[in-house]
């Protein structure tokens, strides 16, 4: 899903909705405003969002990365590190575990997308081998010409 444009905050936003499976209007509940056109306010690009707004959007959907929504770096997916120390038998043990995030949809739209193109070019190369062979055909039927030609005698007029 990525391949929509997100160098903008607006177009970022728009993105995590998307990705999120959301319309504006349910962001925008989910987050507690109690009004919609504040979101459609900020997704039209006549405001910036909030230091407030982003960092309830980023409380509420702990797996966005903030330094993606903020500037657009990186993965929207944040990768977090959880360390438990637990103790049994009076010998504590650490136990780790790494927690990755992942944006089903996201990769799934760019799975289609590509997908798409491939299919697209699967036509193009049958159209392309289509042409290929009529010009092989035309090229035989020419041949034959030239030979008949050639071995057909010219007979010219007297004058």
């Amino acid at each position: 899903m990525e391949s929509q444009d997100t160098k903008t905050i607006f177009n970022r936003l728009a993105y995590l909705i998307e990705s999120k499976k959301m319309t504006p209007y349910g962001f925008s509940k989910e987050l507690g405003f109690d009004k919609p056109a504040k979101l459609y306010t900020i997704l039209r690009g006549k405001v910036r969002p909030s230091y407030d707004t982003l960092e309830t959007i980023l409380t509420k959907f702990e797996d966005i990365s903030a330094e993606w929504l903020l500037r657009g770096d990186g993965d929207p997916v944040r990768i977090t590190n959880k360390i438990s120390v637990k103790g049994g038998n009076g010998a504590p043990t650490i136990e780790s575990t790494t927690e990755i995030s992942t944006q089903a949809t996201h990769y799934d739209h760019k799975i289609n997308m590509l997908e798409e193109q491939k299919k697209g070019l699967e036509r193009l190369l049958d159209e392309r081998e289509q042409t290929i062979m009529l010009l092989k055909d035309q090229i035989l039927i020419l041949r034959e010409v030239i030979q008949q030609t050639r071995s057909t005698p010219i007979s010219v007029p007297a004058s």
